[in-house]
């Protein structure tokens, strides 16, 4: 098998932070002090490149923090990182700016190790340097004919969550969260030829055979 580089295809799911403002009809400005409980890792999920097994975890996972406190979300944070550690570059949908500034979040916060220099490699950039309408994951799935993104009960799901309600609604946003891996990867191979290889990873730098290769997709 020709080596190649170790890309983690990624994605989180984060809850919402609930504050306290007036009964009003007009925008509020809503500052850190008005926080009454703010925002945790319910899940992650992820898939190295080329596998076919998507990996998962989530609050349930821990069933004995998760009982003393449902929003504890130290070993969603712990697990997740050591994963990243292994990876070259890390692949998804707006991880630049939304799932690896979450995940510093949560390591700075637990004071956990800092990670080595990783390339974060962001299908939504790559998106929107192509002239789609949209650069939506939901609407580049059908676009190209992609395995789509799951359906769930909504913002239901989201308000349990956050409430404590049972482990129903964190099971649903795994089983959502496992189900992007699939679409982020294939957007991914689809759009890689098509950009400089600044957007993916130089793959010809992770070839041992002396073949040289497409440096954005890894193709002959």
């Amino acid at each position: 098998m020709t080596p190649s580089a170790k890309i983690l295809v990624m994605d989180e799911e984060i809850s919402k932070t609930i504050y306290a403002c007036y009964p009003s009809k007009k925008p509020q400005y809503l500052g850190h002090q008005d926080i009454i409980q703010d925002w945790f890792m319910i899940c992650a999920a992820w898939r190295w490149k080329g596998s076919k097994k998507i990996n998962c975890v989530s609050l349930l996972d821990d069933p004995k923090r998760y009982k003393k406190n449902p929003f504890d979300d130290y070993h969603v944070v712990k697990t997740l990182r050591d994963v990243v550690a292994e990876a070259d570059a890390i692949a998804g949908h707006n991880m630049e700016n939304f799932d690896w500034k979450k995940l510093l979040e949560r390591m700075a916060f637990y004071k956990l190790p800092p990670l080595p220099e990783i390339k974060l490699i962001d299908t939504l950039k790559m998106a929107r340097k192509i002239g789609f309408s949209y650069a939506n994951l939901d609407y580049l799935t059908k676009r190209l004919s992609l395995s789509e993104k799951q359906e769930t009960s909504g913002n239901k799901m989201w308000m349990n969550i956050v409430q404590g309600k049972g482990p129903e609604a964190i099971k649903e946003c795994v089983a959502y969260c496992k189900h992007d891996i699939p679409p982020a990867e294939e957007l991914l191979d689809r759009l890689l030829p098509y950009l400089p290889s600044r957007y993916g990873i130089n793959e010809n730098l992770f070839r041992g055979d002396g073949v040289d290769c497409c440096p954005s997709c890894g193709s002959t």
